[in-house]
C-alpha cells in the first residue's frame, strides 16, 4: 500500500472495519474521491456523485482497503456498493484483510462472491526471530533504546510464536504489560523474571477461556 500511494494519480483508501458502519465507511471513500460533503447523503447518492467524479479523471487509479472485513455488521451492503463501482470503473479495485478463518463466501452470499470474484492471499503467521525483529525496530523507535533483555524478548516472542499464532500485537500487549510491571517496581529495564511472570498470567486466561468455551459449548460441563 505504501508503494501504491507513491504512484502517479493513484488513491490508496484504508478503512478499519472494527470502527466503521457501511455508510460510514462509503463516506469515507466519497470524501477520499470527491472531497468532503456537509451534506448527510444517503448511500445511494454517494455512490452517484462517486462515479461522476471519477469519470472526470484521467489515468487514476484506486484501492479501496477494508481491514477485518468480517467484524463490520452489514459489510455485504457496502460490499455490494463497492462492486457497482469496480463493474462500472475497472481501475478501482478492493483489497479485504481479516484474521478471522471466516469465509467470505459465508458472510457475502452466493451472488455478491461470484461478482466480486477475489483472489487469496494468505500470510503465514510470524516466527519468534521475525517477531523478535519486528519487536526490537518498534521498541528502538518508540524508546530511543531497548528497554528489555534480549533474553526477555526472545522469551516473549517464542511464546507469542508457538502459543498465541505469532500475533504481533499480541506481543505488544504482553510487552506494554511487562512495562507496566517494571515501571510500577522502580526498574529501567524489563527482566527475564517480569515477562515470565507475565506469561504465566497470560497462561492462566487462556486456560480460563478454553474451560469456558468448554463449559458453554454444546454437552458443557
Amino acid at each position: 500500500m505504501n508503494q501504491f500511494d507513491e504512484l502517479e494519480n493513484a488513491c490508496s483508501i484504508y478503512l478499519s472495519a472494527s470502527h466503521l458502519t457501511p455508510n460510514l465507511a462509503l463516506k469515507e471513500v466519497y470524501g477520499a474521491i470527491c472531497g468532503e460533503e456537509k451534506r448527510r447523503l444517503p448511500s445511494p447518492l454517494m455512490i452517484r456523485e462517486i462515479g461522476r467524479k471519477l469519470l472526470k479523471k484521467r489515468n487514476y487509479t484506486i484501492a479501496i482497503t477494508l481491514d477485518n472485513f468480517d467484524k463490520m455488521n452489514g459489510v455485504e451492503g457496502f460490499l455490494w456498493n463497492i462492486n457497482n463501482l469496480m463493474e462500472n470503473f475497472s481501475r478501482v479495485g478492493l483489497i479485504l484483510i481479516s484474521t478471522s478463518e471466516a469465509e467470505i463466501r459465508g458472510l457475502v452470499g452466493r451472488r455478491l462472491f461470484s461478482r466480486l470474484r477475489p483472489e487469496y492471499c494468505e500470510f503465514r503467521p510470524y516466527d519468534a526471530d521475525r517477531l523478535y525483529e519486528i519487536a526490537e525496530q518498534r521498541i528502538r523507535q518508540a524508546y530511543g533504546k531497548l528497554v528489555i533483555s534480549e533474553e526477555a524478548l526472545s522469551t516473549l516472542c517464542d511464546f507469542v510464536a508457538n502459543e498465541c499464532d505469532g500475533n504481533a500485537r499480541y506481543l505488544f500487549k504482553l510487552f506494554l504489560n511487562s512495562a507496566d510491571i517494571t515501571s510500577r517496581n522502580g526498574e529501567y529495564k524489563i527482566s527475564l523474571k517480569t515477562v515470565e511472570e507475565v506469561i504465566e498470567e497470560e497462561k492462566k486466561l487462556i486456560l480460563k477461556s478454553k474451560l469456558e468455551e468448554i463449559r458453554s459449548g454444546p454437552g458443557g460441563i
